[in-house]
C-alpha cells in the first residue's frame, strides 16, 4: 500500500520519512474517502483520518490563502475540513519544492439528492457569504476578473474552439458588469461532491482551493447548476431548473441576490465554463463535457432567465 502511494506521488522513501515524522503519521491506506482523487488516506496513531494533497511550490501563496480562509470559517463556527498541523504547529510542510497538506476526513455521507440536503447546502453557502463580508482578504490570492477573456482569446484557435468564442460573444454582449457585482468570501467550487451530510445537515465542507473574495452571484450560480444537474448531465450538459430552484429559493431566504444578479446566471455560468475550458486545454485534459454544458447554456439562456424570473 505504501509503495503504491509513494509511486503515484513520485515520492522517495527518504522524503516520505521526513513528511511522516513531521505530521506524526502512522499508516497509509487506499480508500474512496480520500479527497482530490488521491485514493489514499493517512491515519494517525489515534485513528484520525486525513487525506493528502501534494502541490507545487508555485502554489504556496494559494495554500497560505486557503489556510487563512479555513481558519476564518472554523472560528466562525462553520464545519470545514481542517488542516493537520505538523509537530511545529504549521498547516503544511515544504520539502524539495513541493507542499504537503493533509486534510481532515469529515464524517458523514455524500449528497443523496434529497430536498432537505439541498436546502442544508444552500443554508451553509448563504451564511458563509453573509459572514464572509468580514473576512480580511489582505493576504489572500487575488483572482482576475472572470469576465476578462484576453488570455483565452490569445491562447485558443477560434476555428477549433468556436463554441467558446460564441460564449464569449454572448457574455460580452450582455449587461454583465463585474465591478458592480456584490463581493464576499466565496467557496469557488461549491458542488455536492465537496460536501458531507449527517441527518440532512451539512456536516462538513472541503476543497477551498478556489476560495477567495469575489462575486457571491458567481458562487450561487455554480451551485444552482451543480445541485440542479440533470441525471445524465455529462451527456446533455443540462440543468434541471426545478432542482436548482430548490437550492436557490432556500439561499434567497437567508442572503438574497438581487434580480439583476439572478438574471445573469447564464452569463455567470458561461464565464465559469470559459475559464474551465481554457484550463483544461492548457493542461491537455478532456473538455468534451464542458462543450456540452456551454452548448446547453447557449441554447437555453433565455429559458433559464424566464424560468427564474417567473419562479422567484
Amino acid at each position: 500500500m505504501l509503495s503504491d502511494f509513494l509511486a503515484k506521488n513520485k515520492l522517495s522513501t527518504k522524503d516520505w520519512s521526513v513528511v511522516r515524522a513531521a505530521f506524526e503519521i502512522d499508516t497509509v491506506v487506499e480508500s474512496n474517502e480520500a479527497y482530490d482523487n488521491s485514493n489514499f488516506l493517512v491515519f494517525l496513531k489515534g485513528g484520525r483520518k486525513y487525506s493528502c494533497k501534494i502541490k507545487s511550490l508555485k502554489n504556496l501563496k494559494g495554500v497560505e490563502s486557503e489556510v487563512s480562509i479555513v481558519d476564518f470559517l472554523e472560528v466562525n463556527g462553520f464545519p470545514v475540513s481542517k488542516f493537520l498541523k505538523t509537530i511545529n504547529g504549521k498547516e503544511f510542510l515544504v520539502l524539495n519544492n513541493r507542499i504537503f497538506c493533509f486534510y481532515e476526513v469529515i464524517e458523514g455521507s455524500h449528497f443523496s439528492g434529497s430536498v432537505a440536503e439541498c436546502k442544508g447546502a444552500a443554508e451553509f453557502l448563504a451564511k458563509m457569504h453573509s459572514v464572509g463580508k468580514t473576512f480580511n482578504a489582505l493576504n489572500s490570492v487575488i483572482f482576475p476578473d472572470f469576465t476578462d477573456f484576453s488570455n483565452v482569446i490569445l491562447d485558443l484557435n477560434k476555428s477549433k474552439y468556436e463554441v467558446i468564442f460564441e460564449a464569449i460573444e454572448l457574455v460580452q454582449g450582455s449587461n454583465l458588469n463585474y465591478s458592480v457585482l456584490e463581493k464576499t468570501l466565496i467557496h469557488g467550487d461549491f458542488h455536492p461532491g465537496n460536501l458531507k451530510f449527517l441527518n440532512s445537515k451539512v456536516s462538513g465542507v472541503l476543497d477551498f482551493d478556489l476560495s477567495r473574495v469575489d462575486s457571491k452571484a458567481y458562487d450561487v450560480a455554480w451551485a444552482f447548476r451543480t445541485f440542479g444537474a440533470e441525471a445524465d448531465w455529462k451527456k446533455t450538459g443540462g440543468i434541471d431548473l426545478a432542482l436548482g430552484l430548490v437550492f436557490l429559493k432556500k439561499y434567497q431566504q437567508i442572503n438574497a441576490l438581487n434580480p439583476n444578479e439572478i438574471s445573469l446566471f447564464p452569463e455567470l455560468l458561461l464565464c465559469r465554463y470559459i475559464i474551465l475550458m481554457h484550463w483544461l486545454w492548457k493542461n491537455d485534459l478532456n473538455y468534451e463535457t464542458g462543450v456540452k454544458c456551454i452548448k446547453w447554456l447557449l441554447t437555453n439562456a433565455q429559458r433559464v432567465k424566464a424560468f427564474l424570473k417567473d419562479n422567484l
